[in-house]
C-alpha cells in the first residue's frame, strides 16, 4: 500500500530482513529467482520501475520462475 512512499535505503533494508532470495536483490552478479506468478511478476516490474534490478525474465528451460537480473555496479 505504501510502496511508492519508501525510499530506497528504507527498500533495501526490508529486503535484507526478508527470506532467501530477496536478500540477493542487491549489486552484483546474482541472478535471484522467484516463483513465477502474477504477484511476483507485479514486484520484478515495480523493482525494475524503482531501479533496484536491471531487468528480469521468466521461463527458462525446465521451470517457470522469474530471474531477476541485478545491476553489476
Amino acid at each position: 500500500m505504501f510502496h511508492d512512499r519508501l525510499e530506497n535505503a528504507e527498500v533495501r533494508d526490508l529486503l535484507a530482513l526478508l527470506p532467501d532470495p530477496m536478500p540477493d536483490i542487491r549489486l552484483g552478479w546474482t541472478t535471484p529467482r522467484i516463483e513465477g506468478s502474477e504477484v511476483n511478476r507485479a514486484f520484478a516490474s515495480w523493482l525494475q520501475d524503482r531501479k533496484f534490478i536491471s531487468s528480469w525474465k521468466q521461463g527458462g528451460f525446465l521451470d517457470d520462475d522469474i530471474r531477476l537480473n541485478m545491476f553489476r555496479k
